[in-house]
C-alpha cells in the first residue's frame, strides 16, 4: 500500500470535517484559511497529521515535499523558510499565503502547528508576530477538541517516507552564516529594535518602549538592514525570524 492510500484509510483522513469544526471559528474571528498539525516520532518517523484541506494533504504528499517535523528546531518559521517549493505551490494554487509554523521539538518527538491566511489578509505577517498568544493557545485549544481522534491516531500512526524528511536546520548556523562577512552580530539593543519592529510597531513607539531617540531606532534598523542586504521592512522581518535569538525573545513576550 502506497503512502497516499495509507493516508486515505486512516483516521485523520476521515477526520476532516471535525478538524474544520474545531478550526472554523478561529479562521472567521482572525481571517485565516488553513491549519495542520503534525506529531513525528523521532525512532521510526511514526506520525499524527491533521489538516483543516484533505485535498492540499493529498497534493503535498504526492507531491513528496518535507514533512515540517523533520526539520527544524524549537521555534517560529516562516514556511517560505523552510518549505519554498510547497509554500509557493501552496500560494498558487490553493490561496494558502503567508504560512507561518510553530515547532516543539520534545525528547522523544516533534509537534508542528502551521497556519496560513488568504491572499487578501495583507496584514497576516503583523497579525501572527502580535498575536503570538493567541496563536499558542489555538494550538492547545486544538490538542483538547481533537483528544478523541489523537487517541485513535496514536494507535495507528502514519510512517513518513524516508523521501519526505527534510533536513535538520541549525538555526544558529544559520545566524552565523548570514553574518559571516559582517564585522559585528546584532547587539542586544538591535534585537530589541527587531522584535518590536516585528510586532508591528513604528519607530516612535520603539524609542518610546526601549528608551532610545526615534534616530537612533532608525540608523539600528538601517545598520541591519545593510548588514542583511536587504531593503524593505518585509524582507528585513522574514530574514530576522530565522534567528533564534529572535524567536526566542518574541516567544517571551
Amino acid at each position: 500500500m502506497n503512502i497516499i492510500e495509507t493516508l486515505k484509510q486512516h483516521i485523520s483522513w476521515r477526520a476532516d470535517r471535525d478538524i474544520r469544526d474545531i478550526c472554523n471559528p478561529f479562521f472567521k474571528k482572525c481571517d485565516l484559511n488553513y491549519f495542520f498539525y503534525v506529531k513525528t516520532y523521532y525512532k521510526d518517523s511514526s506520525s499524527i497529521i491533521f489538516t483543516s484541506d484533505n485535498v492540499w494533504c493529498e497534493h503535498y504528499f504526492k507531491s513528496k515535499y518535507p514533512i515540517s517535523t523533520t526539520i527544524h528546531h524549537t521555534g517560529i518559521h516562516l514556511w517560505d523558510s523552510h518549505i519554498k517549493e510547497a509554500s509557493h505551490c501552496a500560494q498558487q494554487n490553493f490561496n494558502y499565503t503567508k504560512g507561518i509554523s510553530i515547532f516543539k521539538k520534545y525528547a522523544a518527538y516533534s509537534e508542528a502547528f502551521g497556519f496560513s491566511a488568504p491572499e487578501s489578509h495583507s496584514k497576516a505577517l503583523d497579525f501572527y508576530f502580535n498575536n503570538i498568544d493567541l496563536l499558542h493557545l489555538f494550538a492547545e485549544h486544538f490538542k483538547d477538541k481533537a483528544s478523541r481522534l489523537f487517541g485513535k491516531s496514536e494507535k495507528n500512526p502514519i510512517i513518513i517516507p524516508r523521501d519526505m524528511h527534510g533536513i535538520l536546520q541549525d538555526d544558529e548556523k544559520i545566524a552565523v552564516n548570514l553574518f559571516k562577512n559582517n564585522s559585528e552580530q546584532l547587539t542586544h539593543r538591535q534585537v530589541e529594535c527587531l522584535v518590536n519592529l516585528i510586532k508591528g510597531q513604528t519607530i516612535k513607539e520603539i524609542a518610546k518602549t526601549i528608551g532610545l531617540a526615534p534616530k537612533t531606532v532608525e540608523h539600528y534598523l538601517n545598520n541591519i538592514k545593510a548588514k542583511l542586504d536587504v531593503q524593505s521592512r518585509s524582507a528585513l522581518i522574514s530574514k530576522a525570524l530565522t534567528f533564534s535569538i529572535i524567536k526566542n525573545e518574541l516567544l517571551k513576550n
